[in-house]
């Protein structure tokens, strides 16, 4: 009996001592667990910070919307793009960039933090022209759409700067871009987008305007008036078509400015995207064409014959196909053409070499500047191709070339 009594305390001993290990090792897991999970919660609060961006401005400076975007592929509303597991891309970039195709239409979705000193006052973000077209939502509520954004069959490009206001009640903003590009050599959100102080904004997008159209205009009747002066010195037997078709060139020189980069026409006409595009290219193969043909005339040894008529005949070529072809076939063609201009730069980089080596009497200092002018011009033609990035300069050095030209018109018979 005392043995049964014996057995059954040491098998209730043993129940309270694994009782007590059990509920330790309870324990120990919940632990183990609440720091697992209170791992996770600061790990997902780390990550959900990280993408909230703070932007930093003030009523002097403005800052870009440039940084990591979600960017959720083939989407064209914002309802349901939850759904689909988004990319990150950096923006501004290009769709080849982003998807390796030109043509591409998604949502572009992130987050913002704007300083305190700017809830509840008025800023403005300033677009700048992009290569498609775009719908743009501040807080899901849209503030500004530009062209038709849609697939292959719906999109309707419109490259054109835009300003738009706004005011935020809240430290945080969410920015969603609907955007589509098609029918394009280029897509995609290529250029910076600027937040700031409504004043600041609109001070800078107005100073580069204003900065263009005034150079543009005083050049086009500088030009107007050497054009006319020119045809009257040829009526009285003098020979001076250097003169006039340096003016042809500054005169289609400016008129291009408007419907170049950065795309002031937008603002005062309204002209749809496909003739502005196809106004700009055929200005810009005038230009070449009267370009050549000055230098031709006034510099006969420094521009090779053969070379002169088959750049001429590529450029008549391409007048044809931008007066009859949509954008998609003439710029491609330029920008494939264009690659032949290295004929007239190895050609002048010769002239020059000749003019030193033989003494020329004619001003060295004008066929460099002749020289530069032509660099300029390849360095666009690349920035159009988007292997570098710039800005467009050769407006401005052409600029600079035919108002020293205007001031001396006796350089070209100088040494």
């Amino acid at each position: 009996m005392n043995g049964m009594q014996d057995k059954k305390y040491l098998f209730m001993t043993s129940v309270k001592i694994y009782s007590k290990f059990d509920m330790k090792f309870d324990n120990m897991f919940l632990r183990l667990i609440k720091y697992l999970l209170s791992l996770y919660i600061l790990c997902v609060s780390t990550v959900t910070f990280a993408e909230v961006h703070i932007l930093n401005f003030d009523a002097k400076n403005s800052t870009t919307l440039a940084g990591s975007w979600e960017y959720y592929p083939k989407q064209l509303s914002l309802t349901g793009t939850l759904k689909e597991k988004p990319i990150s891309v950096n923006l501004p970039a290009s769709f080849l960039n982003i998807t390796g195709q030109v043509s591409d239409h998604g949502v572009f979705k992130k987050q913002f933090s704007i300083p305190d000193h700017a809830v509840n006052q008025v800023l403005a973000l300033e677009i700048p022209y992009q290569y498609g077209a775009y719908r743009l939502y501040i807080d899901h509520k849209l503030m500004v759409e530009i062209g038709t954004v849609g697939d292959r069959q719906q999109h309707q490009t419109v490259m054109s700067p835009k300003l738009i206001n706004f005011v935020s009640s809240s430290k945080n903003i969410e920015v969603e871009i609907i955007f589509s590009s098609y029918q394009q050599i280029r897509g995609g959100l290529e250029n910076p987008i600027y937040i700031g102080y409504d004043r600041q904004i609109r001070k800078d997008f107005y100073k580069n305007m204003i900065l263009t159209i005034w150079v543009s205009g005083m050049l086009m009747m500088i030009a107007l008036f050497m054009i006319l002066f020119s045809i009257y010195r040829l009526s009285r037997g003098q020979q001076v078509l250097n003169l006039l078709y340096l003016g042809l060139f500054i005169l289609c020189l400016s008129l291009r400015s408007f419907f170049a980069v950065p795309f002031t026409y937008t603002l005062f006409t309204s002209i749809n995207w496909v003739l502005g595009t196809r106004l700009e290219y055929f200005l810009t193969e005038l230009v070449c064409v009267f370009f050549l043909t000055y230098l031709r005339l006034a510099l006969p040894n420094f521009v090779n014959r053969f070379v002169y008529q088959l750049l001429t005949l590529v450029i008549g070529l391409n007048i044809l196909v931008t007066l009859t072809q949509q954008p998609i076939i003439f710029q491609n063609l330029f920008f494939k053409s264009f690659s032949l201009s290295i004929l007239l730069f190895l050609n002048m980089l010769h002239g020059i070499y000749l003019l030193y080596r033989d003494n020329i009497k004619f001003s060295k200092v004008n066929a460099f500047a002749i020289f530069i002018v032509c660099c300029t011009f390849i360095h666009d033609y690349l920035l159009g191709l988007n292997v570098i990035h710039s800005v467009e300069i050769a407006f401005y050095t052409s600029c600079l070339y035919f108002s020293h030209f205007t001031a001396e018109p006796r350089l070209c018979n100088s040494k």
